[in-house]
């Protein structure tokens, strides 16, 4: 077994965890030659034993059953590598996708993550990266609107209860519910110090060549910032199709530069 952690980078959503995704693919080779294993969302996907993180949220099972949660705790402890995770989904369902409430399965996701913790050997230490309110919220209604939401943000935020939530607060909240080793950063502080800065909060080795390959730059997987911000102009104009089809039309166009 390691004694170094197993590090879960868990978001937030619309909180730069594109950029830090593509980091850590650019500085994967650099990091498994000082004993790291990078697994991003493919790999969650196809790994049948890690793959149950992506479960810790889910309605439908509270707490990983007691199989599920043995296969997990033997791949953490048996890992001879560092082990750092990305995948903003680990904490549930972003708001403003399938609920009118603040992750709706945080609570679920503490108590599994806490259970989790208590039961591994190794360290799992949890970082997230935020955002003020009122920009958070911002992209978030902007993320709806690429999928065809029509209203404007005060609509957006209508059902939300008031007062707002604030995305800066949930790593206080995850620690109130009894998940150890929780770090939280803010957006625009991550950027600023570039890859050290990245290495240091992830809690990485601090070497020239994974530093220089893990410096983030601001992305988007689905647009290009230029393409975002053309979008968003449209969006305020009133001058995105309402017509699915037609909307999803010039969404490719745009995701493509052809528009």
């Amino acid at each position: 077994m390691s004694d170094t952690p197993v590090i879960l980078h868990i978001g937030l959503h619309r909180c730069g965890s594109t950029s830090i995704q593509k980091a850590l693919a650019k500085a994967r080779a650099p990091l498994e030659a000082a004993g790291w294993r990078v697994m991003l969302r493919d790999a969650l996907m196809t790994d049948r034993t890690w793959a149950h993180l992506r479960r810790l949220h889910r309605p439908a099972a509270p707490l990983l059953d007691k199989v599920r949660l043995a296969r997990l705790v033997r791949a953490i402890d048996r890992e001879e590598r560092g082990v750092v995770v990305s995948y903003e989904n680990l904490i549930g369902t972003m708001p403003g996708t399938l609920a009118t409430s603040f992750y709706p399965d945080l609570d679920r996701f503490s108590a599994s993550l806490a259970m989790l913790q208590a039961k591994a050997r190794r360290r799992i230490e949890v970082r997230l990266v935020t955002r003020p309110a009122d920009a958070w919220w911002e992209s978030v209604h902007m993320f709806r609107a690429i999928r065809g939401y029509q209203g404007n943000l005060a609509d957006f935020l209508a059902p939300y209860p008031k007062p707002l939530p604030d995305p800066e607060k949930i790593a206080a909240k995850l620690a109130a519910a009894g998940v150890q080793h929780v770090a939280a950063i803010g957006l625009g502080a991550l950027m600023e110090t570039g890859g050290e800065g990245l290495a240091r909060f992830l809690g990485l080795p601090v070497s020239p060549a994974i530093t220089e390959a893990l410096t983030p730059e601001r992305a988007n997987a689905r647009m290009s910032t230029e393409a975002l911000a053309r979008w968003q102009a449209l969006h305020a104009a009133g001058e995105v199709p309402a017509d699915p089809a037609a909307r999803d039309a010039l969404l490719y166009r745009f995701r493509t530069g052809k528009a």
